[in-house]
């Protein structure tokens, strides 16, 4: 065995070359074994627990049950299947459904269930609602309260709307972060929002592209507090900077 011809293990009272085994060493290997995961509620034997069936004194023969409100026996057909562990519920469905009222609806007179008093037509016959698309004001029938919009590309076009303005938040910022509350270029002076950028000033533009992916630059200098070796420039002159070697044409007139 690799181990114990090297002097690494010896051999044990069980016959093998090992450090300790469960069979040397019962006690250290009870110690460090995982315990068992606890059992589930409804998995667990019932001693005297004080609320199945069995201990609140409402045992039933084979496929039968007792309802809890009721307190009638009744066949297991008449119970509702429970989702987590696959066994009947405490209550009948006759006595779940107390809460419901059976109706004449409006419209075609047919008997239908409500579960609120002021419903007075069948799903069939109910009035449909229209509302107002919160973008382009065009009414449609609203089926859920949440939906705002009349169509996908009126979504779409609120939602695009929504990223740019975020975008627009995050890079003026950070041009207030190096720039001041009124930010413009550095080198000419350009105030004009739409023609300012961030440059490198030790350069590496590239290599930060790469690792921010691009688009989340702004993002990326939010999260780092706004670091030091940027400022503003317009994009004329920082384009200028890249194709002159470094420095802006500008500094060479």
């Amino acid at each position: 065995m690799p181990g114990a011809i090297d002097g690494k293990f010896t051999v044990k009272s069980c016959g093998k070359a090992h450090a300790w085994c469960a069979e040397c060493r019962p006690a250290q290997a009870a110690a460090q074994r995982k315990p068992k995961p606890p059992r589930k509620e409804h998995d667990k034997p019932c001693r005297n627990c004080g609320r199945c069936d069995t201990c609140l004194g409402l045992a039933a023969p084979e496929g039968m049950k007792v309802c809890r409100d009721c307190r009638e026996t009744k066949s297991l057909k008449a119970f509702a299947r429970r989702n987590d562990t696959g066994g009947y519920r405490n209550q009948c469905m006759q006595c779940r459904n107390k809460g419901m009222s059976a109706a004449g609806c409006e419209g075609c007179g047919k008997s239908f269930v409500r579960h609120s008093a002021d419903r007075t037509h069948c799903a069939a016959c109910r009035p449909t609602v229209t509302k107002p698309c919160a973008r382009c004001g065009k009414h449609f029938i609203g089926s859920m309260e949440q939906r705002r919009y009349c169509s996908s590309e009126c979504r779409e076009a609120t939602l695009t709307e929504q990223r740019r303005e975020a975008h627009r938040k995050v890079r003026l910022a950070a041009l207030q972060a190096y720039g001041g509350e009124a930010p413009a270029c550095v080198c000419c002076g350009e105030a004009m929002f739409q023609f300012l950028a961030l440059d490198h000033i030790n350069g590496g533009g590239h290599a930060q592209r790469k690792e921010t992916g691009g688009g989340g630059f702004y993002n990326w200098l939010r999260r780092h507090s706004y670091p030091a070796g940027f400022q503003v420039l317009c994009h004329n002159c920082n384009f200028g900077r890249q194709i002159n070697g470094g420095t802006c044409p500008h500094k060479e007139e």
